[in-house]
């Protein structure tokens, strides 16, 4: 569970390995964990430096051996607000290029759609990489989630949509048709105000469809291989999202 969760947060096989023998051992040498994990001994020196830059371990080098240890409570929360400056630092950035790519954009006579596939190991990180370029550019439109849910989906990534309503924007909302599913009112009863669902009478949807700001992204969570495609293409998504609103309204 802790090794899944450890390459979650973008940690290497051996960071991990590393991480996790000095996790056990407390406080340990490098040539101890080299012998514990069949990895080189200068490339624990190095692997170590990574962690400890992530804070996720001391290096204690005031005596004549080098020791590694876990980190402390005060290592960790540094670590993470540098992380949280960073991420912060990024987002900003984020909506610079943003901005200057909508504006070339729009400049361009004929801009081309941009089209990514992507596979059911990639999914979960893919969609919250992706959330915040998303609603960034649904805050530049209308400000709304638009489409309709297969209910699996609700079903597969639960802990996804939990994340998206305790850290989106008071200003977005969602408007989905959906099928009726104990999941969905499972979902009801956490009171996501703005996460407005409807039931289609008479029909199933076995696919997913959201159209967000310029997006509109397609999602298979019926059966397996689980995919995702993300079309890029104002045009298109703009429209679709017409459809979508008065289909809303008339209902």
């Amino acid at each position: 569970m802790l090794e899944h969760q450890l390459s979650s947060l973008g940690l290497s096989d051996k960071e991990v390995a590393v991480y996790l023998a000095v996790l056990r051992q407390g406080r340990v040498t490098p040539t101890e964990i080299a012998k514990f994990t069949s990895i080189q001994r200068s490339t624990v020196y190095s692997v170590a430096k990574e962690l400890e830059e992530k804070g996720l371990l001391r290096i204690d080098t005031t005596g004549i051996v080098v020791y590694l240890m876990p980190p402390t409570v005060e290592t960790a929360k540094r670590a993470m607000e540098k992380e949280e400056n960073h991420l912060l630092q990024k987002r900003t950035l984020l909506r610079e290029v943003m901005k200057a790519t909508s504006e070339m954009q729009r400049e361009a006579p004929y801009p081309l759609p941009t089209v990514s596939v992507i596979t059911e190991q990639e999914l979960p990180v893919y969609l919250k990489r992706h959330t915040p370029i998303w609603n960034e550019s649904a805050l530049q439109f209308d400000k709304t989630w638009w489409g309709f849910q297969d209910h699996t989906f609700a079903d597969q990534f639960e802990e996804w949509i939990d994340w998206f309503w305790t850290s989106v924007s008071k200003e977005i909302g969602l408007k989905l048709f959906s099928n009726q599913a104990p999941i969905e009112k499972r979902m009801k009863k956490k009171g996501y105000e703005r996460r407005e669902i409807r039931f289609w009478k008479d029909a199933t949807f076995t696919g997913t469809t959201w159209v967000v700001g310029e997006y509109v992204i397609m999602i298979v969570t019926d059966r397996r291989p689980m995919y995702l495609i993300e079309i890029h293409d104002a045009t298109l998504a703009r429209n679709q999202a017409l459809v979508f609103e008065k289909l809303w309204g008339s209902c």
